[in-house]
């Protein structure tokens, strides 16, 4: 497994970098659901993840987004079901989607188990803009109008392989490439792959790599981090998004519903640009907060005493 997350780090490497239409977060292995509806359930918990990202804080107008992620295991689908929510702004436009996801999970070995989804959804993008041109802009079709929005059907499909300490997944989206003329904008497909491996150096400590190649056969973004969990409780670690950022990261996790099994993690993560926007901008800052716990109580046996066994 170490061998092959090596060569999927290099080969993602030779691909070039540049901005994509999907939201972004540096704390990736904890957003699997947006991108890979084959991930939905597959822990075998009922799961909800909220995040929040500020990016190039202090440039005005930023990237700001927040996301909502909820899946569980169903045994009557022989699988799980997750929904996605999320909120992108960029300057004047607002991306807006709802996506629910459904997976297939088929048993590999005792300890492997590989997810098929399917996702469908709604994907909504408005502007709201003050537009300065030489020319009148009403006269112009290509520009829309000051306050405009549309929306389109959206598909996604991912396969995600789970193992004991391991996980490799890959996901299509935005299948249709659904285009709204009225706004001039157009759907990519977009192509993931995500994998990550946790090796244990002794029982106190952890070392988690993981990797997420996004693309849309155009344009390739490229995030790879290492962290260290210290007691199954605190971690830190640091990512490198190529050519883009580079960021530290902490968390903090804990047991709060011991029947459960239930595990509350918060996290968080400071972007130092490197590319030509650090002279400009004041970085970025990224947080989550995490919750799963079992389905179903863990089994517990109870003795009764009866007269006729006295």
């Amino acid at each position: 497994m170490k061998k092959l997350l090596v060569t999927l780090t290099l080969t993602a490497g030779a691909f070039a970098v540049n901005a994509q239409q999907d939201p972004q977060f540096s704390n990736f292995m904890y957003d699997k659901l947006s991108i890979n509806p084959g991930f939905a359930g597959i822990d075998g918990k009922i799961c909800g993840t909220m995040f929040y990202r500020n990016q190039w804080m202090g440039f005005g107008n930023q990237p700001t987004t927040s996301l909502l992620n909820v899946h569980a295991p169903f045994a009557i689908l022989r699988g799980g079901a997750g929904l996605t929510v999320y909120l992108d702004k960029l300057g004047f436009q607002k991306n807006t989607a709802a996506r629910f996801s459904y997976s297939y999970h088929l048993p590999i070995s005792a300890k492997m188990k590989l997810g098929i989804g399917l996702s469908v959804g709604y994907m909504g993008v408005g502007y709201n803009a003050t537009w300065v041109a030489v020319d009148d802009p009403a006269n112009d079709k290509a520009i829309p109008g000051s306050t405009s929005s549309a929306g389109t059907m959206d598909f996604g499909v991912g396969a995600y392989l789970k193992g004991k300490d391991f996980y490799v997944g890959l996901s299509s989206l935005h299948l249709s490439e659904s285009e709204l003329k009225q706004l001039s904008f157009k759907n990519k497909r977009h192509y993931y792959l995500m994998a990550g491996y946790d090796y244990a150096v002794n029982p106190e400590i952890m070392i988690m790599p993981a990797l997420r190649v996004e693309s849309d056969a155009t344009a390739t973004q490229v995030d790879a981090s290492v962290r260290g969990m210290w007691q199954n409780m605190v971690w830190a670690g640091v990512g490198y998004r190529i050519k883009e950022a580079l960021y530290p990261m902490l968390g903090y996790q804990t047991e709060v519903w011991k029947e459960q099994k239930g595990m509350l993690r918060i996290g968080i993560s400071y972007d130092v640009n490197t590319n030509e926007l650090k002279n400009y901008s004041n970085n970025g800052l990224e947080f989550f907060i995490n919750f799963c716990c079992n389905v179903e109580k863990p089994f517990k046996p109870e003795k009764y005493k009866t007269v006729r066994f006295l």
